[in-house]
């Protein structure tokens, strides 16, 4: 690899609010690292592109972190934005692997974090990002994610083209952030878990015409609208409110933490769904399946016969009727480890 950060223009920015370090690499590739005030988690904003290809060589960029954890071969990246896997350097859990590729190979998705351990300093770093990118942790103590990439030549892979992406007669320009967390492991759930659904969930700014007052404006349009009565457990999402048939609607709830992730906030949470809605009233509950094509209770899955499992069949076609039973006369829902129920709950406003 090509070290881009030997010659960067550096320039830095206090305010009372945030402090700022700009960093320009070359014309095509910035950064500003931002610290707000009272954060426990560091900003990285990049700006990359076009990447010049008139030496008609390919090119593909990265941003590395490195640290002094000692954490190889060992790292983390979610699946989805939800559960986290483990990722061993070098390593396939069902077969053995016959390293070509060092790098590429050892590459994973990364759609929300990644992170690296310090077992004996208890010690966890976590980058999450703003889109889905690949990455991994190739060196010890370090984690590195592809930001861009423009390519003159076919990977022969499958493709059958160069991955060489143009706009208005040039490469493509890409920005992006990334945000950074140190922590115990003990905790660094807590941390990453609630900031990954904020960088998921950023309002949409809009903007419109207006030729009246600012007041005359809050008087003739409703600007907040609370939605909830009580605040969800910090475990809690609400992943879906969404109108159904006439006088009823589809409801989502997920439970955000994995078994064992924290001491607290991985344990089951209990949820009222009562007396949760500013502008709704919920008067009965059914639940159904994830996709909400089929009441639970009706829902027959697939059994498949497991070499040496007993009765496999016959505990699975009963789940239905056990997960029906844990909502009970004040409209409360249990939500375990990960877990996501749906229900289409009969309202009136």
């Amino acid at each position: 690899p090509i070290n881009l950060g030997n010659n960067v223009t550096i320039t830095l920015v206090n305010g009372s609010v945030v402090q700022e370090i700009h960093q320009v690499f070359n014309p095509w590739l910035s950064q500003v690292i931002r610290l707000y005030k009272n954060s426990e988690n560091v900003e990285l904003k990049w700006i990359v592109g076009p990447i010049p290809v008139q030496d008609e060589v390919g090119k593909e960029i990265i941003t590395r972190f490195d640290t002094d954890l000692n954490t190889s071969p060992i790292f983390f990246t979610d699946s989805n934005g939800r559960e986290v896997l483990k990722r061993k350097i070098n390593f396939r859990p069902t077969w053995k692997l016959n390293v070509t590729e060092p790098v590429s190979g050892n590459y994973y998705p990364v759609n929300s974090r990644i992170y690296v351990q310090d077992t004996k300093r208890r010690v966890q770093f976590t980058v999450l990002n703003d889109r889905s990118q690949g990455g991994s942790s190739i060196k010890n103590g370090s984690i590195e994610l592809m930001v861009h990439r423009r390519l003159l030549h076919d990977d022969a892979f499958g493709v059958g083209e160069a991955l060489n992406e143009s706009a208005f007669g040039q490469g493509l320009v890409v920005a992006g952030s990334h945000f950074l967390s140190f922590g115990n492991i003990s905790s660094a759930a807590s941390k990453h878990r609630p900031l990954a659904q904020q960088l998921y969930m950023q309002p949409q700014i809009s903007f419109a015409p207006y030729t009246g007052t600012e007041a005359e404006y809050f008087k003739s349009y409703k600007v907040v609208s609370p939605g909830l009565r009580t605040v969800l457990p910090p475990n809690v999402h609400l992943l879906t409110l969404e109108p159904w048939k006439k006088g009823t609607v589809l409801i989502r709830l997920e439970h955000i933490y994995e078994y064992d992730e924290d001491s607290v906030l991985s344990k089951p949470v209990d949820v009222s769904l009562k007396n949760l809605f500013t502008e709704l009233n919920v008067v009965s509950l059914a639940e159904t399946t994830l996709s909400a094509n089929q009441f639970l209770k009706d829902a027959r899955r697939l059994c498949w016969k497991i070499d040496g499992a007993k009765d496999v069949c016959g505990n699975s076609t009963t789940q239905g009727q056990q997960k029906l039973s844990a909502v009970n006369d004040d409209l409360t829902v249990r939500l375990g480890p990960m877990e996501i129920r749906t229900f289409i709950a009969q309202v009136t406003n």
